[in-house]
């Protein structure tokens, strides 16, 4: 496959408002993208980014969960040859006490369906803008399902399936997918946390471009999810025992 260009590149970015989202838009910018789409439920605010208004940045009403909406900003991102999934949301709740089916369904909409239906939509573009690349934002609790985040884990390990298919279903049409499997990092989705020392958003938009420059398919972006993946990939059994442990621990 060529080599993937994020200088002079034309990007969506989803959940571009804030956390990771907001610090990949920046990163982008900063390696010299052409045109980034930025979007969201909000309207666009320069206050995303910290800084002024960029004339490369492109705002872009979007609710991942509804089909119309998917389906126009597919008709307006004609240009694009980099895809970032990155909206994403967490109810906090395992499948027992507390457990809101509701919520769960919001989750699974948000974090699984959305990205699928978006993907589908732009993947005529992304075969014709090639090499390009689609890069879906999951999470470690893809690999290891934890009680406090049963149901979230249960779509991003829904996602860590589509992302594998998806990547055996394109290879060799030039267009690159890869899946990240942060740890806990410094957003708004994490504020419940209490344990550990969490990634800094602008970290781990770095990392999610510097493995996309390297046409990684699994993506570990920070410290503690690349510890935790080499234990997973040596010993699954023994990894899920014990942060399952941890997490018992520090609740």
């Amino acid at each position: 496959m060529a080599k993937i260009a994020v200088k002079g590149g034309v990007a969506l970015v989803t959940g571009a408002a804030g956390g990771i989202g907001s610090a990949l838009v920046q990163e982008l910018l900063d390696r010299q993208a052409r045109r980034i789409y930025c979007a969201d439920l909000a309207p666009f605010s320069p206050r995303w980014l910290g800084s002024s208004r960029d004339e490369r940045l492109i705002p872009l009403s979007l609710d991942i969960t509804d089909e119309r909406s998917i389906a126009e900003a597919a008709k307006i991102c004609t240009d694009i040859s980099l895809l970032f999934n990155v909206a994403g949301q967490c109810a906090w709740q395992g499948f027992v006490d507390p457990f809101d089916i509701n919520k769960a369904q919001r989750e699974m909409a948000i974090n699984f369906w959305g990205p699928v239906s978006l993907t589908h939509h732009l993947i005529p573009t992304l075969r014709r803008n090639h090499p390009s690349a689609i890069v879906n934002m999951a999470s470690f609790a893809a690999f290891v399902s934890l009680p406090m985040v049963g149901s979230y884990s249960a779509t991003k390990s829904a996602l860590k399936s589509y992302t594998e298919c998806l990547h055996a279903e394109l290879q060799g049409q030039d267009v690159h997918v890869m899946g990240v499997y942060p740890g806990p990092v410094d957003t708004a989705m994490n504020r419940y946390r209490k344990d550990g020392e969490p990634a800094s958003p602008q970290s781990v938009a770095r990392s999610i471009l510097d493995g996309l420059e390297r046409q990684e398919e699994y993506c570990f972006p920070d410290a503690w999810s690349a510890e935790w993946a080499d234990r997973y990939w040596s010993g699954p059994k023994e990894t899920l025992s014990i942060l399952r442990g941890n997490t018992a621990t520090s609740d």
